[in-house]
């Protein structure tokens, strides 16, 4: 899964793009609303995770704006705003989901999963080909049975 990482936090775009990369994303990161849509622009994502309180250009902003070109990317809203009025507006903007800070990385890892098996159609987590097994929550490979041992890259 191809991932934009919206975060103007250093110290937390850093942990997170570690963690990211160690659970097999592809992350790309910007680090205001400004740089953010440029990305957007440029590349296609499956997720964009995205903070709302952004230099140059709010969160929210980001998000309607690329909706308005007509950019379907799944949006994760991670921000600090928790009140439920901030919550239904990121959504009705066209957010995909929204955490709020602080969170469990676990859980977000989860969610982009949950996001990305919506997105693809396949609800089972399992998928099994002519004895090739794959279990996109492990992480794992089989075939016939016997584990196939993959780098994150290569998974």
């Amino acid at each position: 899964m191809k991932i934009l990482l919206v975060e103007d936090s250093i110290r937390l775009q850093r942990s997170l793009y570690a963690g990211l990369k160690r659970h097999g994303f592809s992350v790309d990161q910007a680090f205001d609303g400004e740089q953010a849509l440029t990305f957007i622009k440029l590349n296609r994502y499956d997720t964009i995770i995205l903070d709302l309180v952004l230099p140059k250009i709010h969160g929210l902003n980001v998000l309607s704006t690329m909706r308005s070109q007509g950019n379907n990317s799944q949006v994760l809203i991670l921000s600090a705003n928790d009140q439920t009025e901030d919550r239904i507006r990121g959504l009705d903007l066209g957010a995909d989901d929204y955490m709020v800070k602080p969170f469990s990385f676990d859980e977000l890892v989860s969610r982009l999963r949950a996001l990305n098996r919506r997105h693809s159609g396949i609800k089972n987590p399992v998928l099994e080909i002519e004895g090739v097994k794959i279990d996109t929550v492990e992480r794992q490979v089989s075939f016939n049975e016997n584990v196939v041992s993959l780098t994150p890259h290569e998974f």
